[in-house]
């Protein structure tokens, strides 16, 4: 009987806080989307997006300028385009030394109050 004995090296998981903790933020984030219709979450969880459609392009320009004024109230980055009676807005989270950041919890939050 020959038995030889073999070294197999599996690879090391990048264990770093900051990615475990961005894993767990971005698991967190598509769970909470699930429970909040018509939000959608961006492939990379750095933005959450949703369209409105409003019977007049005046209504839909209030709405733009309540979701603006909202989101500089609590100091979160918004993005808010509107073309005829439709809006869309998106949210991310603030950049942190210039670079986008999953989603966070008061992200979700502003999105949860906007409906």
């Amino acid at each position: 009987m020959n038995t030889q004995k073999t070294n197999l090296e599996l690879p090391v998981p990048n264990l770093k806080p900051e990615r475990v903790q961005e894993r767990i933020r971005r698991e967190r984030a598509q769970e909470h989307i699930k429970a909040m219709p018509g939000w959608e979450l961006t492939t990379d969880a750095k933005a959450i997006h949703r369209a409105k459609e409003f019977p007049t392009p005046e209504i839909a320009s209030l709405f733009s300028t309540f979701v603006t004024g909202f989101a500089g109230a609590l100091n979160l980055p918004v993005a808010v385009h509107h073309s005829g009676g439709q809006v869309v807005v998106t949210l991310t989270a603030k950049p942190d030394r210039g670079r986008l950041m999953v989603v966070t919890d008061a992200v979700l939050n502003f999105a949860r109050r906007l409906g």
